[in-house]
């Protein structure tokens, strides 16, 4: 899999991994959240510093832009409610020392 890739989908909730395995600083890839109301987040860093990332801009920006910052740095392992999603959302890790790191949404439309 890849970052951004659906680990499933159904008609209300997207299960997605916003970043898969990165074993480097990865910029992650925006996904479109327009349509869902909320999501749970799960950042499970190896040695490094992951970020939740939004944008409102109406089109797909590009993916070494980064908008701005949903939650706080996750050193270690978290998890992030966000009761408002922006148009856009995607993972990131911001700096790599060693492991894999790993991201995975669920959206839900209520």
């Amino acid at each position: 899999m890849a970052d951004g890739d659906f680990i499933y989908s159904l008609a209300d909730v997207w299960r997605i991994r916003l970043i898969d395995a990165a074993t480097a600083a990865d910029n992650g890839v925006w996904v479109d959240s327009r349509i869902f109301n909320n999501a749970s987040i799960h950042l499970v860093p190896g040695t490094g510093t992951l970020q939740i990332r939004g944008s409102d801009e109406p089109t797909k920006p590009a993916n070494t832009a980064h908008g701005y910052q949903l939650g706080t740095d996750a050193t270690t392992e978290a998890r992030l409610e966000i009761r408002s999603l922006p148009q856009w959302i995607k993972g990131r890790v911001s700096s790599h020392s060693s492991g894999t790191h790993n991201i995975y949404a669920t959206l839900r439309k209520a």
